[in-house]
C-alpha cells in the first residue's frame, strides 16, 4: 500500500511551510502517523503562535483511491491509515483562476475535505479573505472537533508559492 502525499502545509495565517516532501519521506520509511510539531517538521514558521497542519494524500485502500484531506492543531497527530477508515473527501472541480489556489485542505485527524475549488471560487468572487468555517467549506467533516485549514497558492500573475494555515474560527487574509 503506497501512500502518496499530494500536499502538506504547517503554519499560521501569517507564515507557513511546505512539508510535503518531509511527510512523504516519513511514510516512505513506514511511518503512517505524523505529529504536527516544530520538532517533527524541523522549523517553527511563526514563533509564539499555535500552528495548524493539513495534509492531502492518496491511499489506494481508502476513499476509492481519491485524495483524502486531514488536519490538526500543533502537537496533534494524524494517522494516514485510520482504522476504521473514516475519510471521504469529495473530488474538487477545477475553475479558471485569476488568483491560483494550488491546494486547500480543511479537516481533522479523522476526516476532512479538499476545498481547493471552494477557495478558488471565494478568491475569484470576493477578495483575499477566507473565513475558516464549516459554513465556508460546505459542511462539517468531523462534528464537535476543531478543524484546521491550510492553503497553498500563488499571487495573481504567478510567483512563488505561498503557504498559510489556520484554525477553525479564524480568517486567513492572503493579500
Amino acid at each position: 500500500m503506497a501512500i502518496t502525499i499530494l500536499s502538506a502545509v504547517y503554519g499560521t495565517g501569517n507564515a507557513g511551510v511546505d512539508v510535503t516532501q518531509l511527510c512523504q519521506s516519513s511514510v516512505d520509511t513506514g511511518n503512517d502517523d505524523i505529529t504536527a510539531s516544530n520538532t517533527f517538521f524541523g522549523t517553527d514558521p511563526d514563533p509564539g503562535t499555535v500552528k495548524s497542519f493539513a495534509i492531502l494524500y492518496k491511499n489506494p485502500a481508502l476513499n476509492n483511491g481519491n485524495p483524502i484531506a486531514l488536519g490538526c492543531a500543533e502537537n496533534g497527530q494524524i494517522d494516514l491509515v485510520p482504522n476504521p477508515p473514516t475519510a471521504s473527501t469529495p473530488v474538487p472541480v477545477p475553475s479558471n483562476p485569476s488568483f491560483t489556489v494550488v491546494r486547500a485542505m480543511y479537516g481533522t485527524g479523522n476526516n476532512g475535505y479538499d476545498v481547493t475549488s471552494i477557495c478558488q471560487w471565494l478568491l475569484n468572487n470576493g477578495g483575499t479573505a477566507i473565513p475558516v468555517s464549516n459554513a465556508t467549506f460546505g459542511g462539517d467533516p468531523d462534528p464537535n472537533v476543531k478543524k484546521s485549514f491550510a492553503i497553498v497558492y500563488t499571487a495573481v500573475g504567478g510567483g512563488a508559492q505561498q503557504f498559510r494555515a489556520g484554525a477553525e474560527g479564524s480568517t486567513l487574509n492572503l493579500s
